[in-house]
């Protein structure tokens, strides 16, 4: 381990929570802080725990979990749409938000460019209130 990964174990265990998920050299010390803020949180990380993704995709399926959590859904619900490391952070984000205003995201393939995905999303909530 680097000391920055152990810095993030030991914060890990004065926030009080378990570390051991994320506490495999595998991992960056800023997965691990994303994957620590998530235990903090209380969300179970177990459906994200994967070295593929960058700290930033980390941050957006921390964010799905979260709201699959207040939403009061089951873990993985909406965030098995975009948990995929092919997809960018910036295209998580996209998804994200169309599964929050509650539009088609069929959007969600990472083959589809971020420009277009984004075009699309503000499309289909522009049609939602237009009806």
């Amino acid at each position: 381990m680097t000391p920055d990964q152990q810095h993030q174990i030991d914060l890990g265990y004065k926030q009080g929570i378990d570390p051991t998920p994320y506490a495999d050299p595998i991992y960056s010390p800023e997965q691990m802080a994303q994957y620590r803020i998530a235990l903090v949180d209380g969300l179970d990380i177990s459906s994200i725990l994967n070295p593929k993704f960058n700290p930033k995709q980390l941050f957006q399926l921390r964010e799905g979990l979260a709201f699959e959590k207040h939403a009061g859904l089951p873990v993985n619900t909406e965030i098995s749409i975009y948990n995929n490391p092919r997809f960018s952070a910036s295209q998580m984000y996209e998804i994200r938000m169309g599964i929050a205003y509650g539009i088609d995201v069929t959007y969600a393939d990472p083959r589809i460019p971020l420009k277009n995905m984004r075009a699309i999303r503000k499309k289909a909530i522009e049609d939602l209130y237009e009806d």
